[in-house]
Protein backbone atom coordinates (compact mmCIF):
# COMPACT_ATOMS: atom_id res chain seq x y z
CA UNK A 1 0.00 0.00 0.00
CA UNK A 2 1.48 3.36 -0.92
CA UNK A 3 0.80 6.39 1.69
CA UNK A 4 0.75 9.93 1.74
CA UNK A 5 2.06 11.71 5.02
CA UNK A 6 1.91 15.06 6.62
CA UNK A 7 4.98 15.32 9.16
CA UNK A 8 4.25 17.60 11.61
CA UNK A 9 7.63 18.00 12.11
CA UNK A 10 22.41 18.08 25.74
CA UNK A 11 22.86 21.77 27.12
CA UNK A 12 27.11 20.69 26.22
CA UNK A 13 26.74 21.68 29.59
CA UNK A 14 28.97 17.95 29.96
CA UNK A 15 30.14 17.86 33.36
CA UNK A 16 32.79 15.09 32.80
CA UNK A 17 33.90 12.91 29.17
CA UNK A 18 34.47 9.04 29.41
CA UNK A 19 35.96 6.85 27.04
CA UNK A 20 35.65 3.73 26.77
CA UNK A 21 35.78 0.83 24.28
CA UNK A 22 32.76 0.47 21.80
CA UNK A 23 33.52 -3.16 20.74
CA UNK A 24 30.14 -2.96 18.40
CA UNK A 25 30.64 0.18 17.17
CA UNK A 26 31.79 -0.62 13.22
CA UNK A 27 29.16 -3.32 13.42
CA UNK A 28 26.66 -0.62 13.16
CA UNK A 29 27.55 0.47 10.02
CA UNK A 30 26.45 -3.48 8.88
CA UNK A 31 23.43 -2.78 11.11
CA UNK A 32 20.96 -3.12 8.25
CA UNK A 33 22.22 -6.47 6.94
CA UNK A 34 21.91 -7.93 10.82
CA UNK A 35 18.99 -6.17 12.94
CA UNK A 36 17.44 -9.32 13.97
CA UNK A 37 20.63 -10.62 15.28
CA UNK A 38 21.87 -7.25 16.92
CA UNK A 39 23.00 -7.19 20.40
CA UNK A 40 23.26 -4.23 22.28
CA UNK A 41 27.55 -2.75 22.35
CA UNK A 42 29.21 -3.61 25.01
CA UNK A 43 29.47 -1.68 28.52
CA UNK A 44 29.99 2.18 27.57
CA UNK A 45 30.16 3.24 31.20
CA UNK A 46 29.29 1.72 34.95
CA UNK A 47 26.47 3.47 35.37
CA UNK A 48 25.10 2.84 32.11
CA UNK A 49 25.58 -0.84 31.88
CA UNK A 50 21.94 -2.46 32.21
CA UNK A 51 23.13 -5.91 31.48
CA UNK A 52 22.70 -7.42 35.15
CA UNK A 53 20.28 -4.50 36.38
CA UNK A 54 16.86 -3.94 36.81
CA UNK A 55 15.68 -2.22 33.58
CA UNK A 56 12.73 -0.69 35.56
CA UNK A 57 15.02 0.76 38.02
CA UNK A 58 14.43 4.45 37.47
CA UNK A 59 17.44 5.26 39.59
CA UNK A 60 19.99 4.30 37.37
CA UNK A 61 20.84 6.75 34.69
CA UNK A 62 19.23 6.18 31.23
CA UNK A 63 17.50 8.17 27.89
CA UNK A 64 13.91 8.92 27.69
CA UNK A 65 12.00 10.81 25.09
CA UNK A 66 8.59 13.36 26.23
CA UNK A 67 5.04 11.39 25.33
CA UNK A 68 3.10 14.78 24.16
CA UNK A 69 0.73 14.71 21.13
CA UNK A 70 -1.69 12.18 20.09
CA UNK A 71 -0.37 8.39 18.42
CA UNK A 72 0.98 9.81 15.66
CA UNK A 73 3.56 11.84 17.62
CA UNK A 74 4.36 9.13 20.13
CA UNK A 75 5.26 6.50 17.26
CA UNK A 76 7.96 9.26 16.02
CA UNK A 77 9.24 9.56 19.32
CA UNK A 78 9.48 5.97 20.76
CA UNK A 79 11.20 5.19 17.39
CA UNK A 80 13.57 8.47 17.58
CA UNK A 81 14.16 7.18 20.84
CA UNK A 82 15.16 3.62 19.98
CA UNK A 83 17.88 5.45 17.44
CA UNK A 84 19.80 6.40 20.49
CA UNK A 85 19.76 2.28 21.89
CA UNK A 86 20.70 1.43 18.07
CA UNK A 87 23.83 4.09 17.46
CA UNK A 88 25.43 4.62 20.94
CA UNK A 89 24.18 1.53 23.03
CA UNK A 90 22.43 4.08 25.74
CA UNK A 91 19.84 2.87 28.35
CA UNK A 92 16.71 3.75 27.12
CA UNK A 93 12.82 3.81 28.59
CA UNK A 94 9.51 5.07 28.00
CA UNK A 95 7.02 6.48 30.22
CA UNK A 96 4.44 4.19 31.53
CA UNK A 97 2.40 6.65 30.01
CA UNK A 98 3.69 6.40 26.63
CA UNK A 99 4.40 2.05 27.18
CA UNK A 100 0.20 2.37 27.44
CA UNK A 101 -0.16 4.11 24.07
CA UNK A 102 1.80 1.95 22.14
CA UNK A 103 0.82 -1.54 23.59
CA UNK A 104 -2.63 -0.82 22.49
CA UNK A 105 -1.59 -1.10 18.60
CA UNK A 106 1.58 -2.87 18.63
CA UNK A 107 2.27 -6.79 19.87
CA UNK A 108 5.61 -5.75 21.74
CA UNK A 109 6.99 -2.51 22.72
CA UNK A 110 10.61 -3.67 22.59
CA UNK A 111 12.13 -0.93 25.57
CA UNK A 112 11.50 -1.07 28.88
CA UNK A 113 8.71 1.36 30.70
CA UNK A 114 9.56 3.20 34.27
CA UNK A 115 6.45 4.54 36.25
CA UNK A 116 5.71 8.01 35.44
CA UNK A 117 7.02 9.51 38.53
CA UNK A 118 10.27 8.54 37.03
CA UNK A 119 9.84 11.21 34.82
CA UNK A 120 9.14 13.86 37.49
CA UNK A 121 12.28 15.39 38.62
CA UNK A 122 14.02 18.71 37.75
CA UNK A 123 16.80 17.26 37.27
CA UNK A 124 15.78 16.40 34.00
CA UNK A 125 16.84 19.70 32.90
CA UNK A 126 20.48 19.25 33.23
CA UNK A 127 20.65 17.53 29.47
CA UNK A 128 16.76 18.46 28.14
CA UNK A 129 16.48 19.24 24.30
CA UNK A 130 15.31 18.68 20.90
CA UNK A 131 16.61 15.33 19.17
CA UNK A 132 19.17 16.90 16.88
CA UNK A 133 21.27 19.11 19.63
CA UNK A 134 21.29 16.05 22.27
CA UNK A 135 22.13 13.51 18.98
CA UNK A 136 24.79 15.55 17.86
CA UNK A 137 26.75 16.09 21.25
CA UNK A 138 26.77 12.65 21.52
CA UNK A 139 27.73 11.84 17.46
CA UNK A 140 30.61 14.23 18.68
CA UNK A 141 32.12 12.18 20.74
CA UNK A 142 32.05 9.23 18.38
CA UNK A 143 35.24 8.17 16.91
CA UNK A 144 34.73 5.05 14.65
CA UNK A 145 38.48 4.78 12.80
CA UNK A 146 39.70 4.59 16.55
CA UNK A 147 36.39 2.16 18.07
CA UNK A 148 36.00 4.57 20.96
CA UNK A 149 32.86 6.12 21.83
CA UNK A 150 32.96 8.82 24.20
CA UNK A 151 29.58 9.76 26.06
CA UNK A 152 28.59 12.18 28.92
CA UNK A 153 28.13 10.79 32.15
CA UNK A 154 24.24 11.32 32.94
CA UNK A 155 23.45 12.91 36.12
CA UNK A 156 20.23 11.42 36.14
CA UNK A 157 18.62 11.40 32.65
CA UNK A 158 18.43 12.57 29.54
CA UNK A 159 15.78 14.21 28.05
CA UNK A 160 14.78 14.84 24.25
CA UNK A 161 12.11 17.52 24.15
CA UNK A 162 9.51 18.44 21.58
CA UNK A 163 8.37 16.37 18.45
CA UNK A 164 11.06 14.54 17.29
CA UNK A 165 10.36 12.69 13.92
CA UNK A 166 14.13 12.70 12.04
CA UNK A 167 13.28 11.22 9.00
CA UNK A 168 16.90 11.75 7.82
CA UNK A 169 17.83 9.25 10.71
CA UNK A 170 14.43 7.01 9.95
CA UNK A 171 14.63 6.16 7.12
CA UNK A 172 17.91 4.25 7.59
CA UNK A 173 16.22 1.79 9.20
CA UNK A 174 13.43 2.12 7.94
CA UNK A 175 12.45 -1.24 7.03
CA UNK A 176 14.41 -2.85 10.24
CA UNK A 177 11.72 -0.99 12.11
CA UNK A 178 9.30 -2.88 10.23
CA UNK A 179 10.68 -5.99 11.29
CA UNK A 180 10.86 -4.51 15.24
CA UNK A 181 7.10 -2.88 15.75
CA UNK A 182 4.34 -4.70 14.25
CA UNK A 183 0.84 -4.24 14.45
CA UNK A 184 -1.53 -6.02 16.57
CA UNK A 185 -3.51 -8.74 14.45
CA UNK A 186 -7.26 -7.28 15.68
CA UNK A 187 -5.65 -3.82 14.36
CA UNK A 188 -4.65 -5.22 10.97
CA UNK A 189 -8.02 -7.20 10.92
CA UNK A 190 -10.05 -3.80 11.94
CA UNK A 191 -8.20 -1.94 9.22
CA UNK A 192 -8.79 -4.32 6.54
CA UNK A 193 -12.71 -4.40 7.08
CA UNK A 194 -12.82 -0.41 7.38
CA UNK A 195 -10.98 -0.53 4.06
CA UNK A 196 -12.97 -3.47 2.25
CA UNK A 197 -16.66 -1.45 3.37
CA UNK A 198 -15.46 1.29 2.00
CA UNK A 199 -14.87 -0.36 -1.35
CA UNK A 200 -17.68 -2.47 -1.35
CA UNK A 201 -19.38 1.13 -0.96
CA UNK A 202 -18.14 1.84 -4.63
CA UNK A 203 -18.64 -1.67 -5.79
CA UNK A 204 -14.82 -2.00 -5.94
CA UNK A 205 -12.64 -5.05 -6.40
CA UNK A 206 -9.79 -5.25 -4.33
CA UNK A 207 -7.63 -7.00 -6.21
CA UNK A 208 -5.51 -5.11 -8.71
CA UNK A 209 -5.68 -1.92 -6.99
CA UNK A 210 -3.34 0.46 -4.72
CA UNK A 211 -5.18 2.05 -2.19
CA UNK A 212 -3.26 5.69 -1.29
CA UNK A 213 -4.05 6.70 2.24
CA UNK A 214 -4.46 10.03 2.70
CA UNK A 215 -4.67 12.03 6.38
CA UNK A 216 -6.18 15.60 5.43
CA UNK A 217 -5.62 16.94 9.05
CA UNK A 218 -7.14 20.74 9.67
CA UNK A 219 -8.67 22.23 12.87
CA UNK A 220 -6.13 22.63 15.02
CA UNK A 221 -3.27 22.31 12.23
CA UNK A 222 -4.84 25.23 10.63
CA UNK A 223 -4.91 26.88 13.85
CA UNK A 224 -1.05 25.73 14.12
CA UNK A 225 -0.22 26.91 10.95
CA UNK A 226 -1.41 30.05 11.21
CA UNK A 227 0.11 30.33 14.74
CA UNK A 228 3.44 29.28 13.27
CA UNK A 229 2.81 31.98 10.32
CA UNK A 230 2.98 28.77 7.86
CA UNK A 231 0.58 28.26 5.11
CA UNK A 232 -1.73 25.62 5.35
CA UNK A 233 -2.21 22.84 2.10
CA UNK A 234 -4.58 24.09 0.01
CA UNK A 235 -7.29 21.62 -1.76
CA UNK A 236 -4.87 22.00 -5.31
CA UNK A 237 -1.80 20.56 -3.32
CA UNK A 238 -4.11 17.19 -2.34
CA UNK A 239 -5.05 17.21 -6.04
CA UNK A 240 -1.31 17.48 -7.09
CA UNK A 241 -0.45 14.65 -5.35
CA UNK A 242 -3.45 12.60 -6.37
CA UNK A 243 -2.48 13.17 -10.15
CA UNK A 244 0.84 12.72 -9.53
CA UNK A 245 -0.01 8.81 -8.06
CA UNK A 246 -2.45 8.58 -10.98
CA UNK A 247 0.10 8.92 -13.20
CA UNK A 248 2.59 6.42 -11.38
CA UNK A 249 0.14 3.94 -10.56
CA UNK A 250 -2.27 1.99 -12.64
CA UNK A 251 -5.84 1.68 -11.07
CA UNK A 252 -4.85 3.91 -7.69
CA UNK A 253 -7.88 4.53 -5.15
CA UNK A 254 -7.43 6.98 -2.64
CA UNK A 255 -9.04 6.54 1.20
CA UNK A 256 -9.04 9.46 2.86
CA UNK A 257 -9.43 10.16 6.45
CA UNK A 258 -9.86 13.51 7.89
CA UNK A 259 -11.64 15.44 10.72
CA UNK A 260 -13.11 17.75 8.46
CA UNK A 261 -15.14 15.57 6.27
CA UNK A 262 -17.63 17.91 4.67
CA UNK A 263 -14.07 20.02 3.24
CA UNK A 264 -12.95 16.68 1.55
CA UNK A 265 -16.26 15.85 0.08
CA UNK A 266 -16.65 19.70 -1.23
CA UNK A 267 -12.95 20.02 -2.66
CA UNK A 268 -11.60 16.37 -3.27
CA UNK A 269 -14.33 14.52 -4.46
CA UNK A 270 -13.67 12.26 -7.58
CA UNK A 271 -14.75 8.71 -8.73
CA UNK A 272 -11.40 7.27 -7.65
CA UNK A 273 -11.67 9.40 -3.98
CA UNK A 274 -13.05 7.61 -0.96
CA UNK A 275 -13.65 9.40 1.94
CA UNK A 276 -14.45 7.38 4.85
Amino acid sequence: MFSMFQFYYVEENLSSVICSKFTDLKDKQNWTHSFNNYTNPKQIQNALESKNKNENNCSEPFISVTHAGRLGNKICQFLSLYLFKIDFGIRAVVSSKMYKSLNGIFETVPLPHLPNSCFETSTKSIYKNNFENIYKIFKKYVNIDENILNVTNIAHYTFIDQYPCPMEHLMFYRQKFHSLIKFKNENIKAAKYILENALKARKLDKSGIILVGTHVRRSDFIRHTRKKHLRYPTDEYYTNAFNLFRLKCKNAIFIVVSDDIKWCEKKLSAPDVIIA
